[in-house]
């Protein structure tokens, strides 16, 4: 590949959102052959959503090498010759006067091109993290092509996917109101899929977990390229400030976000058709009623 991203969670299913984020640095290099390091599952889905990405695993040895002082003496030839065989090397995981980058440096040719970005924007910027990414990236000399787009996706037949939960109960609108919606719904006679994430399925009551798999015909989602497949088949996504939020988005499908306590400036899913309902300020998720939601439902995204 001609350029590497290392992504900086070790988690298999963490920080989704904060992964897909990364997707319009990704679109932006197509169709030039791209490296993506990341944990396996994440890793797999870039290679999934974008055919010029070549997935590479994190959780081989020698990337927990390159944190350590002298580490590069350790590494593989494997990963040494991948190292050498890059023009430009994109982290997420160094400051660049730390271990990783001292490593890495004695590790490549000297044309390779190293850029760092740190993740998360400061409390002072104003913008999205995706142009916090571009601001960074600008600083250090690395004018990558224009974001060509996301094209529009999903399934204008297939069904509403709902997706309940989140990286954090507090950014979770309430039980009773996303069954609210799924009985209209069902009501109207429009075909829903309900997607249960791991935190769902580790913290919920098993008595709600029941319930929904018995009544909504909830399921629990299996692997992200799973998700992914199943999001494509969508005719519109409905869910939190979430992972699979950022992804439906991503995928061109139709995506109503609701946001509570985050900043939906910042953090808001980056999509061609995408609703993002947020309040004023920062608040409960409580804020935000069924019949609010009902409307944005039955009004066109475009």
């Amino acid at each position: 590949g001609e350029l590497g991203i290392v992504e900086r969670d070790h988690r298999a299913q963490g920080a989704l959102g904060d992964f897909v984020l990364t997707f319009p640095i990704l679109r932006a290099l197509a169709p030039q052959p791209t490296v993506v390091i990341a944990p396996h599952s994440k890793a797999a889905l870039a290679a999934d959503c974008f055919k010029h990405v070549i997935a590479r695993s994190i959780d081989q040895c020698d990337w927990s090498l390159l944190h350590a002082d002298g580490g590069a003496e350790q590494i593989s030839e494997e990963t040494r010759a991948l190292l050498r065989a890059q023009k430009r090397i994109i982290s997420f995981v160094s400051s660049g006067d730390d271990a990783w980058a001292t490593n890495v440096r004695s590790l490549t040719h000297t044309p390779t091109r190293l850029v760092f970005l740190r993740p998360r924007p400061p409390a002072e910027w104003q913008g999205h993290v995706c142009d916090w990414h571009a601001h960074q990236l600008a600083e250090q000399g690395l004018a990558l092509p224009t974001d060509p787009g996301i094209k529009a996706g999903g399934d204008p037949n297939g069904p509403v996917v709902v997706h309940p939960g989140s990286g954090g109960a507090t950014k979770c609108w309430p039980i009773d109101r996303f069954e609210a919606i799924i009985e209209r719904l069902h009501g109207e006679g429009i075909a829903t899929c309900i997607d249960l994430g791991e935190v769902e399925v580790e913290t919920w009551p098993e008595e709600r977990i029941e319930r929904w798999r018995n009544a909504y015909g909830a399921t629990d989602h299996g692997s992200l390229s799973w998700l992914a497949q199943r999001l494509r088949t969508a005719s519109l996504f409905i869910g939190n400030d979430s992972g699979p939020a950022h992804l439906a988005a991503q995928l061109g499908v139709p995506t109503i976000a609701m946001f509570g306590p985050s900043n939906a400036t910042h953090w808001s899913p980056r999509g061609s058709r995408v609703k993002v309902l947020a309040p004023p300020v920062p608040c409960e998720m409580k804020w935000l009623s069924v019949e609010e939601v009902w409307e944005t439902i039955q009004s066109p995204l475009s």
